[in-house]
């Protein structure tokens, strides 16, 4: 439950996702589905019981060493874009400025998700600045820019919610179907 109230939001939940499995975890509006992403990502701490990544809870690990197991995409309203470049915004997390190795490596990425005609369009490319002071990102690019910068942080887990709402149903699938060839465990979190 959150600090609080007295509700249980899961109670008794047991999961297991084994390695390079993908998930998709829908059900209605305040059902807890966030509410349990953010628990395995972390975000928040369980009343009772463990989160396990690779033999290791999140005490163990450390909340830095944490990032490496598991990264959370959350919804649009709770990501931003800054004002910088398309790159950097991808790349956040990493090294700055980025090597030739992780530029290739985003690209493909942004490539995969569907960007290429976004990255076309933009007069400097991958390094056309973004954001509030730059290029204006529509809601479906943005979300993809989110779910491209949380595959490129390489965690065993990436979790991300919501992430096909603001998506027409052929972007969403092109996603859906990046995913799929993503090593590592998936969990996508949909309003159902």
């Amino acid at each position: 439950h959150y600090p609080g109230t007295q509700r249980q939001v899961l109670n008794n939940a047991n999961l297991r996702i084994e390695s390079d499995q993908k998930v998709m975890l829908s059900g209605p509006s305040g059902s807890g589905k966030s509410t349990l992403g953010a628990l395995l990502a972390g975000r928040l701490q369980p009343d009772s019981g463990l989160v396990i990544s690779h033999g290791l809870d999140r005490h163990i690990a450390g909340a830095k060493g944490w990032l490496r197991h598991v990264c959370y995409v959350p919804q649009a309203g709770s990501n931003h874009v800054l004002t910088e470049t398309f790159a950097f915004n991808l790349l956040l997390g990493r090294a700055w400025p980025p090597s030739p190795e992780d530029m290739a490596e985003a690209y493909r990425v942004a490539l995969a998700l569907g960007l290429g005609p976004l990255i076309e369009k933009m007069p400097a490319g991958m390094m056309q600045m973004v954001g509030e002071g730059g290029w204006r990102l529509s809601q479906g690019e943005r979300s993809r820019l989110f779910v491209a910068r949380g595959i490129l942080q390489g965690a065993h887990m990436l979790i991300a919610d919501e992430l096909l709402s603001p998506l027409d149903p052929e972007t969403s699938l092109d996603v859906v179907h990046a995913i799929e060839q993503l090593p590592g465990q998936v969990m996508l979190i949909a309003h159902s």
